[in-house]
């Protein structure tokens, strides 16, 4: 006799389950078939807890079972179950096939589309559980998917393998006709869902082979309830109980009116403004029902929608300390598979950077071998985690025991070193090195990487021999010298890997390719087992082929992205998480279902878009169509309200966080409101009450009373927030001051920002003052002892606070490269003064000095040679990635330095060069260029480095001209000399060659040589008048220096292009207006100067 026992209370249903285990344990062997076998396992080890022990209680899922039954037809036959990835793989190569042979017509389109595979194969899964062959799909607008099932059936019988509802059809065979004397006589069938004709004539051979079974059925569960009956089965229905949780599952999605009654704390339900602080409320309230004695693995959490709150939820236990077990379908994506998929898409796209980058991204590097390459150890066989491939040995020897797993901890890490190349499973590269080796489509292959980071190491090379030569500090060397370091370790690992994936075949077999995959996965993966386990799935398909690279990733793709962490070994002493299908054969004391709102849950029901429900009607009417759909969806919601024994708890998510838009409760909400109370409330009531019970905002991310607090944090912010809504001083005074003792950084930086929007200059501002020690400090940043370049001196005038951090501090900010849309401004001033330095030497060398307008062509074809030899050089040098980007740069170099020789030519009758890249300060010149070894002596304190672009002398001998070559955009007034401190190349550059070369200069001038400077030039005639204007600004910068006072007192606009912003923060151009300007009135006079 099969009795199916109806309720909607999966606490009364597991009670009768276990009542009929009772009635029977002892007299004959039990088969517990659970929705799922951890259901089954919960079930029977709930039972043994009450009992000294039991034996003959075997457990399965129907599916296990099946596949168990088909072995020996599978092995007679050489079949191989087929995975539902396996499934995937098949069907996208069948459609592949078909689209190939050019006879699909509307979905051609999308068969490269991600979601396909798994969309093909649900809808494949449903005609073949229907038992619907392809000759039945007649409708014209079945005629596409007609011929991919055809095709799928062929490619499965050729290459021996047999999906789930095959597994069914050899299961029911063997029960019909071998009828297998190992199975139990008393069969209990917990929440098994029967959906299929498939499915139900296997539970038809199986029940109709038992001597008792019950099967319990979730009330509302349709389909498996007519399944039951029609094989039979006497239906016994629960008897209702009058409590609001017995109200709420009784009268849920009922037609007619529910009886009126009294809402209580058995149901409750709120608001929250976005997911995330959804997920905080649910661990407050499960901290609530644990402090009342409620064990955490009898609180339930359901998500009908994973992908929005399984790492909200995992961030929100973590802060509350609250221990959770995250069940298949809700839990969080291993960046494994992420990491693995960004390494098949870097292949495909031509050994893409970025996307290697991406691989990095993740954390997922392991630890290199000695050589810092990466791990050369093949494989680890590992065995697939589908449940179908796990089934081989007979029933009896699965059943593992209930209570032996344990945890292992894994073992602590190496201590951090700047010498290890991996860290935390990322590998150290310098900053954004994936954008230097730049994007480009056109150009892929290893041989790309091996000229770009060749480039990339000459680059940093030569900035270090730079900084050697040039900065007395070591902290930009230091720098350099790093990213170095780092550049070996991603030369070391990355090259290898790009070496393997250069090596993927073009197209070959799923074998070739898994083989090739799998010894992959443990060279590039910390963690390779879920992906190790996931290519296994796909063993038994391994003669089907060739596939390419593009199918490859079409079938990986979602599984990859998908693809779950493990749980740990139990889920006891922990709340349990999981989809709505995991309340099937549970209970639970407490329960929480998140995410009633609209487009959450329920989810938009829709129609299979690969077999419309008007096609299905046509040509397949047995096939679900929109209403059994919508009644699923609605039954998703019944088993998780059924799980809850004592209390049920739903929310929402008021607020759109990323989009920033308000959100409405769905009227599933609603609806749960209507089987409690009788009533359906009003939506703006409802959301109003939701709000108020939820008390959660977005503004304050608190409770109102500390006790409830989740966190440290939240603690003080509720104490902080009962502070504030209090409005008598003299009771709230003192009452945050413990936050100074937990945090003494939390005092400082409350104190400096007050001081810093004083009237008065405070330290907090800056350097604004002197002390003995500060005085020390500054003493040897004085002139006297210290060499400054003309460039660091210009930045006083722009702010002397960012010339404190830049020229004293000599602090510079992390570099960011981007990608190469056009050379970078500095090296294509570099390859500039590079050239025309070169050339002049060049037309001295040919004797083309001082040049004439009739041998102007002459002197053309030396700068033309001279540029190509230097870009040469210097394309050798950094091997861009981009010859199209770097070749538009040459060309308008070369535009721009033809115009600059031409004027050359018309100032040929009045100066004529001397030198040129005339350096001094920085010891002897190398190639026995001119120069001057030692820093030149200004005004009589100051010491200068630099190095003047071109000295010229006139054609009579009488005086000196300066030139300073720019190669970006003219800022400056017309008629500056010193623009407010801001230009003080010209002048100090003239003193300082008067003082080395002992002859005077007439004119210093800056030269914007180039079409972005529109080749003005701004000339400065060294006089009286402005010699005294550079000793006023030197005295006024020496002083400022001397008496520490370097103010964050910007020009207007200077924050907005400052290396430092960061460091001042955000207002620092609008803060130092209210300050005493009294001592700023040097820095006054100084921006006023010509």
């Amino acid at each position: 006799m099969i009795r199916a026992f109806v309720s909607p209370s999966s606490h009364n249903r597991l009670r009768a389950a276990l009542d009929f285990i009772r009635e029977h344990a002892g007299k004959a062997e039990i088969l517990v078939l659970g929705a799922t076998r951890e259901a089954a396992d919960d079930l029977v080890r709930e039972l043994t807890l009450s009992r000294r022990a039991t034996f003959g209680i075997q457990r399965a899922s129907p599916l296990q079972l099946a596949a168990r039954l088909a072995v020996p037809a599978m092995t007679e036959r050489g079949l191989a179950p087929a995975t539902g990835l396996a499934v995937q793989a098949v069907a996208t190569r069948a459609a592949f096939e078909v689209h190939a042979r050019r006879e699909l017509r509307t979905l051609a389109p999308v068969i490269e589309f991600p979601g396909f595979p798994a969309a093909l194969a649900g809808t494949l899964h449903e005609l073949r559980g229907a038992r619907i062959p392809a000759g039945e799909l007649k409708s014209p607008g079945a005629q596409d998917l007609s011929r991919i099932v055809s095709v799928y059936a062929e490619r499965l019988d050729q290459d021996l393998l047999c999906d789930a509802s095959a597994l069914y059809e050899l299961a029911t065979r063997a029960l019909n006709e071998n009828r297998p004397d190992d199975l139990p006589e008393a069969v209990v069938l917990l929440d098994v869902p029967i959906q299929t004709v498939v499915e139900r004539d296997f539970h038809r051979a199986l029940l109709g082979r038992a001597r008792h079974a019950i099967a319990t059925v979730p009330k509302n569960d349709e389909e498996t309830l007519e399944a039951l009956l029609a094989l039979g089965a006497e239906r016994q229905d629960d008897t209702p109980a009058a409590g609001a949780v017995d109200r709420l599952r009784a009268h849920l999605f009922s037609v007619s009116a529910p009886p009126r009654g009294q809402a209580d704390d058995k149901v409750q339900w709120f608001s929250a403004p976005g997911e995330a602080r959804e997920s905080i409320e649910i661990a407050r309230r499960i901290l609530d029902v644990a402090a009342q004695g409620v064990p955490l693995d009898r609180i339930a959490v359901f998500l009908r929608n994973p992908e929005a709150y399984v790492d909200h939820l995992v961030a929100a236990f973590r802060r509350a300390f609250v221990p959770a077990y995250f069940d298949r379908g809700a839990r969080r994506p291993d960046p494994a598979g992420r990491a693995f998929l960004a390494l098949l898409a870097c292949r495909s796209e031509g050994l893409s950077a970025r996307r290697f980058a991406e691989y990095l991204s993740f954390g997922q590097v392991p630890d290199p071998d000695p050589d810092g390459a990466p791990p050369s150890d093949g494989p680890e066989w590992t065995p697939a985690a589908e449940e179908v491939l796990a089934t081989a040995a007979p029933l009896r020897a699965q059943q593992t025991s209930l209570f032996e797993e344990r945890e292992v901890q894994p073992p602590p890490g190496p201590p951090d070193a700047d010498e290890r190349p991996v860290l935390a499973g990322t590998l150290r590269a310098p900053w954004k090195w994936e954008e230097l080796l730049v994007e480009a489509a056109v150009i892929g292959g290893r041989s790309r990487w091996e000229r770009r980071l060749r480039g990339l190491r000459r680059e940093l090379e030569l900035k270090r021999d730079t900084l050697r030569v040039q900065e007395r500090d070591p902290g930009p060397l230091a720098g350099v010298e790093r990213d170095l370091t780092q550049l070996g370790h991603l030369e070391r690992f990355a090259l290898p890997v790009i070496e393997v994936l250069d090596s993927l075949p073009a197209s070959a077999a799923w074998g070739e390719w898994l083989d090739a995959l799998a010894q992959l996965a443990p060279r590039v993966l910390r963690r390779p087992t879920r992906v190790l386990e996931l290519l296994a799935e796909l063993r038994p398909m391994a003669s089907v082929g060739p596939v390419g690279i593009e199918e490859v990733q079409v079938v990986l793709q979602p599984r990859l992205a998908s693809l779950e962490n493990d749980s740990p070994a139990h889920r006891f002493g922990r709340v349990f998480v999981a989809s709505p299908e995991g309340g099937r054969g549970r209970s639970f004391d407490v329960v929480f279902i998140p995410g009633l709102a609209e487009r959450s849950f329920p989810f938009p029901v829709r129609e299979d878009p690969l077999l419309l429900d008007r096609v299905r009607e046509e040509s397949a009417p047995s096939l679900p169509r929109k209403e059994r759909r919508v009644q699923r969806e609605r039954l998703r919601l019944l088993l998780a309200v059924g799980a809850a024994e004592r209390r049920v708890v739903f929310s929402y998510p008021r607020i759109d966080t990323a989009e920033g838009r308000p959100r409405v409760p769905s009227f599933y909400g609603l609806d749960l409101v209507r089987a409690v109370t009788g009533d359906l409330p009003e939506p703006e009531q409802f959301a109003r009450d939701a709000a108020a019970s939820g008390a959660a905002r977005l503004a304050w991310p608190a409770p109102e009373d500390p006790e409830r607090a989740v966190d440290a944090a939240e603690h003080d912010l509720a104490v902080i927030g009962d502070l504030f809504r209090r409005s008598d001083d003299g009771a709230t005074r003192g009452r945050a001051r413990y936050l100074f003792g937990l945090n003494p950084h939390l005092a400082r930086s409350l104190r400096a920002r007050r001081a810093r929007w004083r009237h008065v200059w405070e330290p907090h501002d800056g350097l604004v003052r002197t002390t003995p020690q500060i005085a020390d400090a500054l003493a040897a940043n004085s002139p006297e002892h210290r060499v400054y370049s003309v460039t660091g001196l210009e930045r006083y005038a722009t702010c002397p606070y960012k010339f404190l951090l830049g020229t004293i501090h000599r602090l510079e900010p992390r570099e960011e490269p981007t990608a190469i849309i056009q050379l970078d401004p500095m090296l294509r001033g570099s390859i500039i003064h590079e050239v025309l330095a070169e050339t002049i030497r060049a037309l001295e060398k040919s004797g083309l000095l001082p040049p004439a307008a009739e041998r102007l062509d002459q002197a053309t074809k030396v700068l033309d040679a001279t540029l190509h030899r230097v870009s040469s050089r210097w394309r050798e040098d950094l091997a861009p990635a981009i010859p199209r980007v770097w070749e538009d740069e040459m060309r308008e170099i070369r535009i721009d330095a033809r115009r600059w020789l031409g004027r050359l030519v018309d100032e040929a009758r009045q100066w004529e060069p001397l030198h040129v890249e005339y350096q001094f300060g920085f010891g002897t010149p190398a190639n026995g260029a001119a120069g001057h070894p030692e820093p030149a002596a200004i005004d009589g304190s100051w010491r200068l480095h630099g190095a003047v672009d071109a000295i010229d002398v006139a054609t009579d001998g009488s005086a000196l001209r300066i030139t300073d070559y720019k190669t970006g955009a003219n800022h400056f007034p017309r008629e500056a000399v010193l623009a407010g401190g801001r230009m003080l190349q010209p002048m100090l550059y003239a003193l300082a060659v008067e003082w080395m070369l002992h002859r005077p200069v007439r004119q210093a001038r800056l030269d914007f040589c180039t079409t972005r400077g529109g080749f003005t030039t701004l000339p400065v005639e060294i006089g009286p008048y402005q010699r005294s204007q550079a000793a006023l600004a030197l005295t006024i910068i020496n002083e400022a220096i001397s008496k520490g006072l370097l103010h964050p007192a910007p020009l207007d606009g200077a924050c907005a292009f400052c290396d430092f912003r960061s460091v001042c923060g955000p207002t620092e151009q609008s803060r130092w207006h209210v300050k005493d300007r009294a001592p700023l009135e040097p820095l006054f006079e100084l921006r006023g100067l010509q």
